[in-house]
């Protein structure tokens, strides 16, 4: 069975409420529009009901150190620095990032704005003027999250298979006040929409990030929805006890209550026996502990069932 796409969603409930189907959801209006939004309210309350296994997702980054003598400071408003060679393209708008080698800029600074030549600062910041010349190490402190996180798992560092431990920005501060430790990470904590690394990465390391994504905001007539297919039907009856209170249809939007009451525990059992096979780990002897063969990756105890 196919999943219902959002147009189809949006019929469904239209049909259970006695109104009127359409072909576009982008020409609702009163409370066919109001119902498409429900749509969307439906996801984002079920999301924080469960971490659902088709949401998990996986990438691969790599820690940013760039060393170059083409690099000069630009006291401006803002202030700004510059590289002849264009070599700040691996740089992102939001980063903090450690100067080293300079002559008197030597500082840990906010990017704003990140272009392969310039990087324009904070208003905050600010620079001592510095023509190019010397040997400069520019390193980025910070990463963003991906677009569509919503919780992390785990940070590995690839690059000496070494899992990152979670910790506080406050235990990085009282541990490297002076923002000048380097080296291969073994910590992490967030910061906003930002990982902030411990200690800062002396070069290109390798991180793999698990995380849980947010869904997907429905728009399009064609759109799927990303939560697993078993919430179809919790997607559908949320949305009919919205409509129905606001509505003030309240004995309908109790039958719907109830309705989702018992979908959302079978969708939920089954999410739990996915998420539990994703826990096992295989009986092939290649796979076993020990030096007998490779060490399969382990999870997090709260890797399953982390709640709101």
């Amino acid at each position: 069975m196919a999943k219902r796409t959002y147009l189809q969603l949006t019929n469904t409930v239209l049909k259970r409420i006695g109104k009127a189907e359409i072909s576009d959801v982008a020409t609702a209006t009163g409370n066919v529009l109001i119902t498409t939004e429900m749509i969307n309210e439906a996801q984002n309350y079920l999301w924080t009901e469960e971490k659902w296994y088709s949401l998990y997702a996986t990438r691969t980054w790599k820690t940013v150190t760039y060393t170059a003598s083409t690099i000069a400071f630009n006291d401006a408003n803002p202030d700004t620095i510059t590289d002849t060679a264009n070599g700040f393209g691996d740089f992102q708008s939001g980063q903090q990032i450690r100067i080293s080698g300079s002559d008197s800029n030597d500082k840990v600074v906010l990017v704003e704005t990140a272009t392969a030549g310039t990087l324009i600062l904070q208003a905050a910041d600010s620079l001592t003027a510095e023509v190019l010349g010397e040997s400069v190490t520019l390193t980025a402190m910070s990463y963003p999250v991906p677009s569509d996180w919503g919780a992390t798992i785990d940070l590995v560092n690839v690059t000496n298979n070494q899992v990152l431990t979670e910790d506080y920005i406050r235990t990085f501060d009282e541990a490297d006040a002076d923002a000048n430790r380097t080296g291969q990470p073994t910590h992490f904590s967030l910061e906003g929409a930002f990982y902030k690394l411990f200690p800062i990465p002396s070069s290109a390391d390798t991180i793999r990030e698990r995380y849980w994504r947010i869904p997907t905001t429905l728009s399009a007539n064609s759109d799927v929805y990303i939560l697993p297919i078993e919430t179809e039907n919790c997607i559908i009856q949320f949305t009919l006890l919205l409509i129905n209170e606001f509505l003030k249809n309240f004995d309908a939007s109790d039958r719907a209550r109830i309705s989702l009451g018992v979908f959302l525990k079978r969708a939920l059992a089954r999410n739990r026996k996915m998420i539990d096979q994703m826990h096992i780990l295989s009986a092939n002897s290649s796979y076993r502990y020990g030096q007998h063969g490779i060490c399969p990756p382990s999870f997090p105890g709260s890797y399953g069932r982390p709640r709101f």
